[in-house]
C-alpha cells in the first residue's frame, strides 16, 4: 500500500471520529478546537487531491498551515483550554477587523459589504466570549507580545508545547513556499534554464509532505479526541503501524540509491 492510500485512510478516520464529538457551543474550547480540527482536516483533503494529480510540492504551503494549527490544537487543549480559546477568538476579531478595513480603505470593497462580513464572522463567537465574560472568566495569553494571539511568536508557541521537531521538519522548510523563497524555486529555475516551459505537474513523489500531512493529522487527532472525552485507545494504531512501515520501506529505497555505483545511475 502507498502513503497517499494510508493518508486517504487517515482523512477518512479523522473523519469518522470528528463525527462523534459532542462538543459544547457555549464553551470557546470547543468552538475554537472544532474549528481547528475541522481546517485541518479541509487542507488534508486539498493535499491529497493535489498528491493524486502530481502536484505534491504545491501542497507545501498547505502542511505549513496544518503545522501551525496541530501546535494551536495542542496548546489550547494542554491546560487552560477556555481562556486560551477566548484569546484565540478575540484575536481572530481583531485580525478580521483590519483585514477588512484595508478593503475598504484600498477600494477593493464596499463599506456596506465590510460591515456585513464582520457581523457574520463576530456572530459565530461574540456570543461565546460575552456568555463567558458574564460568568467572570477572562482569556489567557502565553505572553505578551501583542502581534500573536498568545503572546508569544510562533517559534515560541512550537517550542511551548515540546513541538521544535515540528518547527525544523514541516514549518521552517515550507515556509520558503509559502514566501517564494530562492530555494523554493529550484525545480522551476531547472526547468527555466533547460527551456522546458512546463507548469504542470513534477516528478516527485510527495513522500515528505505526504508523512507531513499524516504525522500532524494523527497527533492532532489524537489529542482533540482526548479532550472531547473520547477513548483514544487505538484509534489510528493500526495506521500509525502501516506509516512507520511504509516510511521505513521509503528509507531504505533513498539509502540503496544514495549507494548505487556510478555505472548504474548513468
Amino acid at each position: 500500500m502507498s502513503l497517499l492510500d494510508i493518508h486517504r485512510d487517515i482523512i477518512q478516520r479523522c473523519d469518522r471520529v470528528m463525527s462523534e464529538w459532542r462538543v459544547s457551543r457555549a464553551s470557546p474550547d470547543g468552538l475554537v478546537l472544532t474549528a481547528i480540527g475541522l481546517q485541518q482536516l479541509h487542507q488534508a483533503k486539498a493535499l491529497q487531491r493535489l498528491a493524486e494529480t502530481g502536484f505534491h510540492d504545491a501542497g507545501e504551503p498547505l502542511v505549513r498551515a496544518m503545522s501551525c494549527d496541530a501546535v494551536i490544537i495542542l496548546v489550547v487543549a494542554e491546560k487552560d483550554s477556555g481562556p486560551r480559546a477566548a484569546a484565540y477568538l478575540e484575536f481572530a476579531q481583531a485580525t478580521i477587523d483590519k483585514w477588512v478595513k484595508n478593503l475598504v480603505d484600498h477600494g477593493n470593497l464596499p463599506e456596506e459589504a465590510a460591515k456585513r462580513i464582520g457581523a457574520e464572522a463576530a456572530d459565530s463567537w461574540t456570543g461565546i466570549l460575552d456568555h463567558y465574560a458574564k460568568q467572570g472568566s477572562k482569556s489567557q495569553r502565553i505572553g505578551a507580545n501583542p502581534g500573536y494571539w498568545a503572546g508569544v511568536t510562533d517559534r515560541e508557541l512550537f517550542q511551548a508545547v515540546g513541538k521544535e521537531d515540528w518547527w525544523a521538519q514541516y514549518y521552517a522548510p515550507f515556509s520558503d513556499s509559502a514566501h517564494a523563497s530562492v530555494s523554493s524555486m529550484q525545480s522551476a529555475l531547472r526547468l527555466a534554464s533547460r527551456g522546458r516551459l512546463d507548469s504542470g505537474a513534477r516528478d516527485k513523489d510527495g513522500l515528505l509532505v505526504l508523512a507531513a500531512c499524516s504525522d500532524l493529522l494523527i497527533q492532532a487527532f489524537v489529542v482533540l479526541n482526548r479532550h472531547f472525552g473520547k477513548d483514544t485507545g487505538d484509534l489510528f494504531e493500526e495506521l500509525n503501524r502501516r506509516f512507520n512501515e511504509t516510511m521505513g520501506r521509503a528509507a531504505e529505497r533513498e539509502a540503496h540509491s544514495d549507494h548505487r555505483k556510478p555505472e548504474e545511475t548513468r
